[in-house]
């Protein structure tokens, strides 16, 4: 949601999550529906987020039984980690509108989700408790347009006043 900054840029692979302002799609996750004030999508076995950058589908949730297999070939993201992966981190999720021109290579598939704990590191999203992330996905509201604010301590520090953000 806002121009090139400069300094170093996301990229795919890179395993840092992208600083910004963003806009926030829908949510989604393993239930058929979940308590929330923005879209849901239910994931499948067969939903993928691709992070191939030469894929013409680049940085785009996709379902398998409708682009093909060979679409989703090489990809690591299986939206159903409980099923690929066997843990539980997208069960509840958002969609973060990083890259929204899905431009190869500049960063895929970011999104808030559930931790596997506390202690590790995402590999560029931002994740939380099961809590938290109801507590979240309670509160926002489409309508109202929710935006998500990544920024570095330093920055959200020299922010905080002028943005009226609140106290870390």
């Amino acid at each position: 949601m806002h121009p090139a900054q400069a300094g170093l840029q996301k990229r795919e692979g890179d395993g840092k999550a992208p600083a910004g302002i963003f806009r926030l799609g829908d949510a989604f996750g393993y239930a058929s529906s979940i308590d929330t004030g923005l879209g849901y999508q239910p994931m499948t076995a067969q939903h993928y987020c691709i992070d191939i950058p030469a894929s013409p589908l680049y940085n785009q949730t996709v379902d398998a039984g409708k682009v093909g297999t060979d679409a989703v070939k090489g990809s690591s993201e299986g939206m159903r980690r409980d099923i690929h992966y066997g843990d539980q981190q997208y069960r509840k999720g958002i969609f973060v509108a990083h890259n929204p021109e899905n431009r190869p290579g500049a960063g895929s598939c970011i999104f808030m989700h559930l931790w596997e704990a506390p202690s590790i590191p995402t590999a560029g999203c931002t994740a939380m408790s099961e809590g938290h992330m109801d507590a979240v996905l309670q509160w926002l509201d489409a309508t109202q347009q929710p935006i998500y604010i990544a920024l570095p301590r330093a920055e959200y520090e020299r922010l905080r006043e002028d943005w009226a953000l609140p106290s870390l």
